[in-house]
């Protein structure tokens, strides 16, 4: 099963689960274990986070890396961390789940 990355639009791209035919079944029980479905939330994490993880091995690592590199993505560098921490901080809207309000969030837990 090939990629066909060069004709899918970014976010489609970022937003895959994770496809059983390029991950075996551990990797893909690996990374649920820690809540990380989508390609996006690999992209998310630097290389030594992703190595930290329990259940990751090295032949985890190494189709994760492969996996992202046919699609022409990479891990998160940590100044991109640093960028997405401090624009988290800022006052941002959400839908409220109940009542379907839009809500004003000041999210100040990383200052």
């Amino acid at each position: 099963m090939g990629s066909n990355a060069g004709s899918r639009p970014v976010d489609d791209l970022l937003d895959d689960i994770h496809l059983k035919g390029e991950l075996d079944v551990r990797t893909i029980n690996a990374l649920s274990t820690h809540q990380l479905r989508t390609v996006r939330d690999l992209t998310r994490l630097t290389e030594s986070e992703l190595r930290e993880l329990r259940g990751i091995g090295r032949a985890a690592f190494d189709q994760i890396v492969a996996v992202l590199r046919a699609r022409g993505l990479a891990f998160a560098t940590r100044s991109s961390q640093a960028r997405r921490r401090r624009l988290a901080r800022r006052p941002h809207t959400v839908v409220c789940p109940h009542c379907k309000h839009l809500l004003v969030v000041h999210d100040d837990a990383g200052a």
